[in-house]
């Protein structure tokens, strides 16, 4: 995903977070049956990570990634009303 993140004030640069962001399941959670295919949500949930990460300036992006993997992972099990969810990762990051 190829995310635009918020400006810093004075900063007139567009800035993006490049990313593979990944979700851990737990297979044997009763709520896997129902909510195990994600990609029936695939829309929804890019715009719960679009949203989370592009309230980030890229200064607090590049300290806080876990903070935004967090606050994804919070966002999501509140969408499906579950924690069959249970981590958010982000792997091939880049900042542009």
């Amino acid at each position: 995903m190829t995310i635009r993140l918020k400006s810093d004030e004075g900063d007139d640069k567009d800035h993006y977070l490049i990313v593979k962001v990944s979700f851990s399941l737990n297979t044997k959670h009763e709520d896997f049956a129902t909510y195990g295919d994600l990609s029936t949500k695939e829309d929804l949930l890019k715009g719960e990570i679009n949203s989370v990460v592009g309230s980030y300036t890229y200064a607090e992006a590049k300290l806080s990634p876990d903070q935004m993997c967090d606050e994804i992972l919070r966002r999501v099990q509140t969408m499906y009303g579950s924690d069959f969810i249970y981590k958010v990762s982000f792997s091939e990051v880049m900042f542009g």
